[in-house]
């Protein structure tokens, strides 16, 4: 199995998932996406023997989404504050953004 197969195999379940479009989208799916893209993008940074810049760049975006989650938006889900469905949607936006990014630079790769 490739890069981006692994990939796909590991994240596609997260786009199949219809949670953006509850009122009150579970903190349990967004928390389980960021750290799945996490773990994907540190597996993938361990098999590579040569130092990839890119990769590097996208598991650090990744490590900070992770470190984001539990705070604000887990605080506004335990309070049933409004806003919570708002940052819910921006910090799916921004994982959806790092995995794009990550499938686009595995078929670069692919393709030299």
């Amino acid at each position: 199995m490739n890069k981006t197969e692994y990939a796909q195999n590991q994240l596609n379940r997260f786009y199949i998932e219809t949670e953006y479009l509850k009122e009150t989208p579970s903190y349990n799916f967004i928390e389980s996406y960021s750290e799945t893209l996490l773990k994907v993008i540190t597996d993938l940074k361990k098999e590579n023997v040569i130092m990839d810049n890119k990769l590097l760049s996208l598991r650090m975006e990744a490590d900070i989404l992770n470190a984001d989650i539990p705070g604000e938006l887990y605080d506004d889900y335990k309070k049933g504050n409004k806003r919570y469905r708002e940052n819910w949607l921006t910090q799916k936006k921004k994982i959806d953004d790092v995995t794009s990014e990550l499938y686009e630079h595995l078929n670069q790769l692919s393709d030299l």
